[in-house]
């Protein structure tokens, strides 16, 4: 004789098994969306009145230039990244590395992960024991979450303002005595007066083949002006950075790009003008082209799979 109340009881036991199961799992996924999204939230993109106030207090020119703090952007500002292998390097990177360091505290803060951060600071070479700090994507705050993805981010100058106060030996640094240069304006959004918004390097770029690259030059030029003004945000305010400070005529260092492998810190010098040459670094280009000797192991199986007939097909 069947028994349909004992198989009832059995499927609303399994039933209930399943649907606290799955109110258990979307609780979790709930709590997990709101505090991404509490994060998120609070995260302003919008500088602060206290910040606009800053910027609006008249800056004066004195005699003596100031020390000030210099944050580098790395891609896209002063280098270009080829891969995971290497980079090259903006011209004239050389002068301007003697420039910064001859005259202001440096700092390096890119979105990049701390690895790729470590590889790209290959350029400063003996500069780089002087960096003040080098912070990278672990710096922003993200969320697990956000931390894995190709989010846009904000350089919020203020965590490193913090960061510096407990140091005896660093004057006070803030919107006063701060310039962050990078290629992509919004990620001052914070702090918007303070930002040399430079344009971008890529080693690929058509224009840059043209016309070479001289812009570190132009910021030179713009640093020899905002260094003798005692608030560096109401300045910049009233006289935005320009790219048309430094001479016009290109001369040939305009296009001489120096590329770094990562894996030794080999340099090799290229010419932004022959781009095909600049895809790779000099020892990837030198094994390609071994490949197509005739005495090469590779160039004598290529040849003897290409000498095979050709079955045809029925």
């Amino acid at each position: 004789m069947r028994q349909p109340q004992a198989i009832d009881h059995f499927k609303l036991a399994s039933w209930t098994y399943e649907m606290a199961t799955a109110y258990t799992r979307s609780a979790k996924v709930m709590s997990d969306t709101v505090k991404h999204f509490t994060h998120v939230r609070h995260k302003s993109s919008r500088a602060s009145p206290a910040y606009l106030a800053t910027s609006n207090t008249p800056s004066s020119k004195g005699n003596d230039s100031r020390r000030l703090l210099i944050i580098l952007d790395l891609n896209g500002a002063l280098v270009s990244k080829t891969g995971k292998s290497g980079m090259w390097v903006r011209p004239h990177y050389t002068e301007f590395l003697e420039y910064l360091f001859s005259q202001f505290e440096v700092g390096v803060w890119s979105s990049a992960r701390q690895n790729t951060v470590s590889n790209m600071c290959q350029l400063f070479g003996n500069f780089k024991k002087q960096l003040l700090f080098t912070w990278s994507r672990e710096n922003f705050g993200l969320s697990e979450d956000d931390y894995l993805k190709n989010i846009p981010t904000i350089k919020d100058l203020q965590l490193v303002w913090k960061s510096l106060e407990d140091n005896p030996d660093m004057p006070s640094y803030t919107a006063y005595n701060t310039i962050l240069l990078d290629d992509s304006s919004s990620k001052a959004a914070l702090q918007p007066f303070n930002s040399i918004a430079i344009s971008e390097f890529n080693h690929k770029s058509a224009e840059k083949q043209l016309t070479g690259d001289n812009e570190l030059l132009n910021v030179i030029a713009y640093l020899e002006k905002v260094k003798y003004e005692d608030n560096v945000s109401n300045f910049m305010k009233r006289n935005p950075y320009k790219k048309d400070l430094a001479s016009d005529e290109t001369t040939e260092r305009d296009f001489e790009s120096t590329h770094f492998r990562y894996s030794d810190a080999k340099q090799t010098l290229g010419d932004l003008r022959n781009t095909a040459g600049l895809t790779n670094d000099g020892v990837s280009r030198r094994r390609t082209l071994e490949k197509k000797r005739p005495g090469h192991r590779k160039y004598r199986k290529s040849k003897q799979a290409s000498s095979k007939p050709v079955t045809p097909q029925s």
